[in-house]
């Protein structure tokens, strides 16, 4: 199913079975979708293209991409992942590419097209939540290419990952500002889910007692700068000390 134009015919007791894939990877995962009853946002789409041009460490990549993507309502792993025709089952630097992309070609769409309502400030609106909503199969053809293990169940190969991206994120951002209707299906289901992590972190804080000011206090930044509870100068001091092994005892 991964080469478009594949046969098999296979004949066992007799009796003989045909396997054809006339479009490759657009109808394998088409059959992936109905087998798992996966429910596409739209038909999805196919996207091929090669390493012309691009330069990765001082040396021109030999690499071709092909990827079919679309998203889904109902959250799960539906990404996978090929590299030479070999499954990768982990995915690998192919897949990471690929989410860095889409996180950050969403992100630009948003902000160019002021998609980020205001009610939204405060939350972590950021479209790496789309990631396990995303399907996608991701098919890599590259020379040399290096592997987790014997099995190939992860792609190593770090300049795929840059490659990956790189041409991703133009073409996907390119077709979002072409194709209004689908892009604002996909930031509606962003937006819908930063607000159900916002609503869980808020429920959760809750119950435990934590609320904002703790919410900072208990920060990366914080392992440095206590938060300063009090609005009364006179109970507030500021420390500054050098080096990030410094610290200061009350």
């Amino acid at each position: 199913y991964t080469s478009p134009k594949f046969r098999v015919d296979l004949t066992i007791d007799n009796k003989t079975y045909n396997y054809y894939s006339e479009n490759g990877l657009s109808d394998f995962i088409e059959v992936i979708i109905k087998r798992n009853k996966w429910n596409p946002m739209f038909k999805p789409l196919k996207f091929i293209f090669d390493s012309k041009d691009y330069v990765t460490d001082g040396k021109p990549l030999i690499a071709q991409g092909e990827i079919i993507l679309s998203f889904d309502n109902k959250p799960g792993d539906k990404i996978l992942a090929y590299t030479n025709r070999f499954k990768n089952i982990e995915g690998g630097s192919h897949v990471q590419g690929l989410k860095t992309a889409i996180t950050s070609a969403i992100n630009k769409y948003m902000e160019d097209n002021d998609k980020i309502p205001k009610k939204y400030e405060k939350m972590d609106v950021s479209a790496s939540a789309i990631s396990n909503h995303t399907i996608a199969l991701v098919s890599i053809t590259m020379k040399n290419p290096f592997f987790k293990n014997q099995t190939k169940d992860s792609l190593l190969s770090t300049s795929i990952l840059g490659f990956v991206k790189s041409k991703m994120y133009n073409i996907l951002l390119n077709w979002l500002n072409a194709n209004p209707r689908e892009a604002d299906k996909i930031v509606k289901l962003v937006l819908n889910v930063c607000e159900a992590n916002w609503a869980a972190k808020q429920a959760k804080n809750k119950v435990l007692g934590i609320n904002d000011k703790q919410n900072f206090a208990s920060s990366s930044i914080s392992k440095r700068l206590n938060d300063c509870l009090s609005r009364n100068p006179e109970d507030c001091e500021v420390y500054i000390v050098e080096g990030e092994s410094a610290s200061v005892g009350s």
